[in-house]
């Protein structure tokens, strides 16, 4: 949740040394490129440690698309197999079977394809206009409702969305 804190916490901790150490010195010095590399340090620093965490990712980790993608897009011998392969993982047995997820479609009445239009259908008409008046009840309510969602937007846009890849 507070990755984008802690990112910034550590770049400010490796910016520090490297920045101070290697930058021009105070005004009246002539400040050459060969005496201001500090920044250029920190983002080959940065750059470096970033590539390291991409290959370990890459090379070490090996993430499973997720059986509930796979089985919206028909590949559920996939799913399966990705299944028993967490299940080993985490030393427990899966007896999941394709044939036992054919049923559970048939058992839900129907396809289980991944659908975009049916699905945002779906989703919506869980949707109760009653969970968004409710504060917006009265006028007190109202108010400190609309500061608090200008307040949260105002604050996304200045800081950007947590969300960002």
């Amino acid at each position: 949740m507070y990755q984008y804190e802690l990112l910034a916490n550590w770049s400010h901790k490796l910016a520090w040394p490297l920045i101070s150490n290697f930058s021009c010195p105070p005004a009246p010095a002539p400040c050459t490129t060969s005496s201001n590399k500090g920044w250029r340090y920190f983002l080959l620093a940065a750059g470096g440690i970033v590539m390291v965490m991409w290959i370990i990712r890459f090379f070490v980790f090996n993430v499973q698309e997720s059986p509930k993608c796979l089985v919206s897009h028909g590949k559920d011998e996939i799913a399966v197999a990705v299944v028993h392969r967490v299940a080993r993982i985490n030393g427990a047995k899966s007896n999941l079977t394709v044939e036992q997820l054919k049923e559970a479609e048939m058992v839900a009445g129907g396809s289980i394809q991944n659908n975009a239009p049916e699905t945002t259908m779906r989703k919506l008409s869980k949707f109760y206009a009653s969970h968004v008046r409710t504060p917006f009840a009265t006028r007190k309510l109202a108010y400190s409702t609309s500061i608090l969602i200008a307040l949260w937007g105002e604050s996304r846009l200045l800081l950007g969305s947590p969300n960002k890849s």
